[in-house]
């Protein structure tokens, strides 16, 4: 397993969320320490990330992704950027592109 401690700041606001994935960033650690409630793979082609949500859908931490030569989604844990959402459903609610440190430790 991999815990991620995600660390950003909006509005002088800092942010802290911790992740806790499979080794291979396809499922989510059933540990109560897990802030994170889903991951969204399958986007690499498209927009070249992956996703990991938080707080009822409201955060958005993106990371890089890209397909390999075989035609695999291939995960890294190279940050993207935040976005905050809405969670009524009215879109997107940062403007600026906010971005994120990452720490992560094999537990």
């Amino acid at each position: 397993m991999k815990q991620l401690k995600i660390k950003f700041t909006v509005d002088g606001t800092v942010y802290r969320r911790t992740a806790i994935l499979s080794d291979d960033l396809t499922r989510l650690s059933k540990s109560k320490r897990n802030q994170c409630e889903e991951i969204v793979n399958g986007v690499a082609d498209e927009l070249h990330i992956w996703s990991l949500n938080f707080d009822n859908g409201t955060i958005e931490c993106d990371f890089h992704a890209h397909i390999d030569d075989d035609g695999n989604e291939v995960c890294t844990l190279d940050p993207h950027e935040v976005l905050f959402w809405n969670n009524e459903g009215g879109g997107c609610i940062t403007n600026d592109f906010t971005p994120f440190t990452v720490e992560v430790k094999d537990v």
